[in-house]
């Protein structure tokens, strides 16, 4: 097993009036001194902090910070794309699973993804309110906006719609999508097929009084019981890449 920690708040949106940047981006170094790779007893990829937030205004149309996740995104890539080791990234905020996808698809053409978060993170340039890629990351991997970020390949999206499946949505819709929603480990399974799969968790996935450290907190969200009772089987599984 490795893990890779990634620090990011890239894909977020600022904090406050002040210009003050959201510091999703501390939370892989709080695992770090939790010793979370020694408990895990997993290889050590290192660290590819992001660089520092710089659109605290949104370009006009545009998505925040673009160069600077493209960046990102693709040194996550190299760091994980020899390794045939299920891989566990801790990044800062969403933008991170662009880098996952595509490091994993030098190795696996028909790869799926299991997406676990509280929003559905399917916006696009054009829709989205707050110009984030954390908000977006899900419609980006399937090829969705005018953006280079959802043409990290130039042989199609990082994973098709139809081998997405979604758990614990609470907020936002797929309508006009392939994607597809499940309610448990097994329903997912049967969704994936035979495909290889990633498996992507949102920390908002978790109820507020869980987990109040998120970018976009939503009510009446799971216990840290129901996300390990949905994951355990999922990480396990032999399909499981990440």
């Amino acid at each position: 097993m490795n893990i890779l920690t990634a620090p990011t708040a890239l894909g977020n949106r600022p904090y406050e009036s002040d210009g003050t940047a959201r510091h999703t981006d501390r939370g892989p170094a709080r695992l770090r001194e939790h010793g979370v790779v020694e408990k895990l007893r997993a290889r050590d990829l290192g660290d590819i902090p992001a660089a520092s937030y710089r659109d605290f205004v949104r370009p006009r149309g545009g998505v925040r910070n673009e160069d600077l996740v493209f960046d990102h995104v693709r040194a996550i890539a190299r760091r994980i794309e020899t390794s045939d080791d299920f891989t566990l990234i801790l990044g800062g905020d969403c933008s991170v699973l662009l880098g996952a996808l595509l490091g994993l698809r030098a190795r696996h053409d028909d790869l799926g993804l299991v997406f676990i978060d509280g929003h559905s993170d399917f916006g696009t340039p054009v829709t989205s309110s707050t110009g984030g890629v954390a908000g977006m990351d899900l419609a980006l991997a399937v090829g969705r906006g005018d953006t280079p970020l959802a043409r990290l390949r130039d042989d199609g999206p990082l994973v098709r719609e139809e081998n997405v499946v979604a758990v614990g949505i609470r907020d936002g819709d797929f309508r006009g999508s392939k994607i597809r929603s499940a309610n448990d480990a097994t329903d997912v399974l049967a969704k994936l097929g035979d495909r290889p799969f990633f498996v992507h968790v949102d920390a908002d996935v978790l109820d507020p009084e869980v987990m109040p450290f998120v970018d976009s907190p939503e009510p009446d969200g799971w216990s840290a019981d129901a996300l390990v009772a949905l994951l355990q089987p999922l990480v396990r599984h032999p399909r499981a890449v990440g």
